[in-house]
């Protein structure tokens, strides 16, 4: 079939020569709309160029602009060759921009590469069309639109599965699958989340580029392991890792990593001062390399450490010089569970006021970020210091929107400890609610037994502890 001489590239030049012409007549799109009969969509369409048009439509704006539409084609329509290089250059610097400098500006870029790019048929050739779904795929990961993400990360990896190469050079399948690995765990399918992980790891290419998938896979499984409450297993893979990357892994951010959710591990297994000789170490590198939102993480840890091991002075001081870098990190919702905590220890302190103002700022901040989890445990630990300031109704009313966000999200062992505190202000008060809180509760306790007392037991411990690091991205 020949191709359709009625459909003429615009290019971004030839587009922009359309758009002067327009603004030096002072007219809008609309109005130039009204005045030749052409939809303002086809006319903004062409202004940006980089898009195929009827011929007819130009021919309606030259003869408007009293200009010749041969001459025009002549000067603005040769199409520079794309080989199979500058295209990947390319579609590196538009990953770039979706990761470090504008998302919706390389999300724009794409649209436009790829439309240009169907007219000589490069994205046809292996990688060239997967590369451009992985993309879109970390886009709708930034911007939280869980389902479009898992569907393009999907998509590319089946036309990956599907290609006739044998080999993914880039990597991208398991890169790919790491990112389907993450949107289950934010929305806490974990099962499916350890599943997506331990394909991605089967998947990689030692051979390949982009080495340092591997180890964020690693890392994305220890996270699940232990959001799975198999926590010894975590820390076995985690150190398993560290001993195999101890020379091969480049980057200190990959390396620090590792070494934080092995540090957030041993505080939770109760091997606290062995997390405090990994915490020195992670500060020093993080601090020689300027890498912000580690110091963050690592100086939230040294807290939790100190604050488990009754330390709370030394606590203190932990979270608050982790708050001093509060203005320079880039993840803003680490500092929820940091204002919670350091509010925990000032009422631990008998600091009551200074305690209430801190967990009311975490509460404000996890609402800000939509962090729901971290929200429900701010709201219980703000409840929990005005019932020590008397202020028994205020705090219910928190356990109360606790209760309610932890029965939606499935916060099971959560629920338990909202339940556990709204019963004993209940009794206190004679409350109506009494009854009904109490035959929750006990409900909600059953269900945990259900899986052994020991682990129910674990749970509960845990209720009040750190949660471990979010995953990191590709």
């Amino acid at each position: 079939m020949g191709k359709n001489t009625n459909s003429i590239f615009v290019t971004a030049e030839l587009g922009e020569m359309f758009k002067n012409e327009r603004r030096v007549r002072k007219l809008s799109q609309l109005e130039l709309s009204d005045e030749i009969g052409l939809a303002n969509s086809t006319i903004s369409k062409i202004e940006k160029g980089v898009c195929k048009t009827n011929k007819i439509y130009l021919e309606k704006l030259c003869s408007y602009y009293g200009l010749s539409i041969d001459e025009l084609l002549v000067h603005y329509t040769t199409q520079p060759v794309i080989d199979k290089a500058d295209t990947l250059l390319q579609l590196m610097a538009i990953e770039y921009d979706i990761d470090l400098t504008d998302l919706d500006q390389g999300m724009e870029e794409l649209r436009q590469m790829e439309e240009y790019s169907k007219l000589d048929g490069v994205l046809e050739e292996y990688l060239l069309v997967p590369f451009p779904c992985y993309l879109k795929g970390k886009f709708y990961e930034k911007k939280r639109k869980w389902s479009s993400a898992l569907e393009q990360y999907g998509t590319a990896v089946q036309l990956i599965s599907s290609s006739m190469r044998n080999a993914d050079e880039e990597n991208l399948k398991s890169a790919c699958l790491n990112g389907m690995a993450r949107v289950c765990l934010r929305r806490n399918n974990l099962d499916e989340a350890l599943s997506y992980v331990n394909n991605g790891i089967e998947a990689f290419n030692p051979d390949g580029k982009r080495h340092h998938i591997q180890y964020n896979l690693w890392i994305n499984k220890a996270i699940i392991l232990e959001r799975l409450n198999r926590d010894v297993e975590a820390l076995l893979l985690v150190e398993s890792v560290c001993e195999k990357g101890s020379t091969s892994i480049r980057s200190s951010d990959a390396w620090l990593n590792l070494l934080l959710i092995r540090i957030e591990l041993l505080n939770k297994l109760g091997r606290y001062d062995e997390a405090i000789h990994y915490v020195q170490e992670g500060l020093f590198l993080a601090r020689v390399d300027g890498l912000y939102d580690h110091a963050f993480d690592l100086w939230s840890s040294l807290g939790e450490s100190y604050a488990q091991k009754g330390l709370m002075v030394n606590a203190e001081l932990c979270y608050q010089s982790a708050l001093k870098l509060e203005g320079r990190i880039k993840r803003k919702h680490l500092a929820i569970k940091t204002h919670t905590h350091l509010g925990i220890v000032y009422c631990e302190c008998g600091k009551l006021k200074l305690g209430q103002s801190t967990l009311v700022k975490a509460v404000k901040l996890a609402r800000e970020y939509k962090d729901v989890q971290r929200l429900v445990k701010a709201l219980v630990s703000l409840s929990q210091s005005l019932v020590m300031l008397n202020k028994d109704m205020d705090a219910y009313k928190h356990l109360e929107e606790a209760r309610t966000i932890a029965k939606e999200y499935k916060f099971e062992t959560l629920l338990f400890d909202i339940l556990l505190n709204m019963s004993d202000i209940c009794k206190r008060w004679k409350l109506v609610d009494y009854q009904e809180i109490t035959e929750e509760f006990q409900e909600i306790s059953v269900h945990l037994l259900k899986g052994g007392r020991a682990l129910m037991m674990h749970q509960i411990e845990t209720i009040r502890r750190v949660s471990i690091s979010d995953p990191p991205n590709d």
